[in-house]
Formats: structure tokens, C-alpha cells, sequence
């Protein structure tokens, strides 16, 4: 049964429907955004390469995502209970959602772990990435076309690892259902750069960090992005060149863990 929103008029709204209503995407289902830090999350996202979530609740717009006395003296029990949740119903809901992923990531034979919204996420990215800094990029005499085929690699074992784990849904066979799942973990740490991003060890994710001057924000391809946010200045584009060949690597061995291993 769906967990409901406690407050719609309809009574029989769920979270889900509300939350795609209020916001949607291009791809038809709810917006997801990009984690940023300040949470218990980062460690796990950011330094070890768990996936990750933060959930909150939010009325209208993604420019008001909390209540006015968040991190204040009076963000107390009394403030909500007596002036944003009365009876803790958003509270509940919320807390019904938290419980019932982490019960099915605990109960399914197979990782609820979708890689192909991972590499929509990541091809999308990309897309980004050359739009936005293209000028900046042909300047610095920098390519991204091999992270491009990379990355096109990286989708195509991507969809035939989906067809592989759909296949094996069904099964009982213990060694294969552990492989696909170990696969999936390992591809996620695969993004973990052993020595951080540029000027900080402690966020070694290379596909998605915080924003490196809005620890709140969340930035896709960090270490690109990072050394050239002051590139006028520091003129470094050998940083530059080295952030893109680190990016390459991961992607290239996260595609090739995601390959069938039983051929």
C-alpha cells in the first residue's frame, strides 16, 4: 500500500503522486536531486561510495525546501507540535518511507538499485557538462570526447546488466544473485578516487560531490568543475586535463565491472 500524504485534499493522494505533481522532470517521474553535504550522508556518498539518501518534506517550491526556524534556538519539540506538525502526520509518512526502503533493500534477493536511471543520470551529466563549459574547455585545448565514448560504453554494459538482473529475478541460485548485487556495489566504488578531488581528500567521489564553495549545493563531475572554477586565474589546465583523465578511468572500470563475468 502506497504511504499517503497526509496533506492533500484528496485523502487518497499518495506522497508519490503529490511529490511528482509538485515536481516533475523530463523523464516523467519525480525530480531527483543532487546530494550536497552538512548531513550523515557524506561520509557514506562522498568518501566510501554508498549510495545514498536525503529525504524532506516540501510544500512548494524547491526555493523554500524547509521551515523558517530550521537550525535556529527555537527549531524545538514545542515549535513542532505546536506550529508545523501538530499531530507528527508528515512526520509519519516520512518516517513510513525511510522504513520501507530500507526494508526493501534488506528483504529483495537483488539490490532495488536501478543502473539505468544511473547512466540517464550520468549521460545527462555529460550533456551538461559540454553545453555549459564548452567555450572555457576548447580554450584550454581540452577534450571530452573520450569521456564521451567512455561513457557511452558505460551505458551499453549498463542496459545489458539491467536485461542480465531481470533474467535472474526469479532464481535461486545464491552465487549468481551475489555477484549481480557485488557488481552493483562494486560499480558505485568504482567512482571513489583514492586521493580526493582537488584541495579535498575528503570527497573523493568524481561523479558527484558538494559544490566546492556551497557545501549545500551538489555539483556532477567535481573535480572537472573544481579546477576550473577560477581558471583565469590560476591558468592551471593541466589540472584541468588531469581531472578529466581521472573521471575517464573510474568510468571506464565502472563499465567493466558491470560486464557479464560468466561468459
Amino acid at each position: 500500500m502506497l504511504v499517503k500524504d497526509p496533506n492533500a485534499h484528496d485523502k487518497d493522494t499518495s506522497l508519490y503522486d503529490r511529490w511528482l505533481s509538485k515536481f516533475p522532470s523530463a523523464s516523467g517521474k519525480p525530480h531527483f536531486g543532487g546530494l550536497g553535504s552538512g548531513s550523515d550522508y557524506t561520509p557514506f556518498s562522498n568518501f566510501i561510495g554508498v549510495p545514498s539518501i536525503d529525504m524532506h518534506y516540501s510544500f512548494n517550491s524547491m526555493n523554500v525546501s524547509f521551515y523558517t526556524v530550521y537550525h535556529t534556538v527555537h527549531d524545538t519539540f514545542y515549535w513542532q507540535k505546536t506550529f508545523n506538525d501538530p499531530h507528527f502526520t508528515t512526520h509519519l509518512s516520512m518516517s513510513q518511507i525511510g522504513a520501507r526502503i530500507v526494508l526493501e533493500a534488506a528483504d529483495t534477493p537483488i539490490l532495488p538499485y536501478n543502473l539505468t536511471d544511473y547512466k540517464e543520470a550520468l549521460k545527462g551529466n555529460l550533456e551538461s557538462l559540454q553545453k555549459d563549459y564548452k567555450s572555457l574547455l576548447l580554450k584550454g585545448n581540452v577534450t571530452l570526447d573520450h569521456l564521451s565514448r567512455e561513457v557511452t560504453k558505460f551505458s551499453s554494459n549498463a542496459d545489458a546488466f539491467e536485461q542480465r538482473k531481470a533474467m535472474a529475478s526469479d532464481i535461486q541460485d545464491f552465487a549468481k544473485l551475489r555477484m549481480l548485487n557485488d557488481q552493483m556495489m562494486s560499480m558505485e566504488r568504482a567512482f571513489i578516487w583514492p586521493f580526493g578531488l582537488p584541495g579535498r581528500k575528503s570527497y573523493r567521489h568524481v561523479l558527484f560531490a558538494p559544490q566546492m564553495h556551497n557545501a549545500y549545493g551538489s555539483a556532477s563531475f567535481p573535480g572537472i568543475t573544481d579546477a576550473l572554477f577560477d581558471i583565469d586565474k590560476t591558468n592551471n589546465w593541466k589540472l584541468v586535463k588531469e581531472q578529466v583523465s581521472i573521471v575517464i578511468t573510474c568510468v571506464r572500470e565502472a563499465g567493466k565491472i558491470l560486464a557479464a563475468v560468466d561468459k
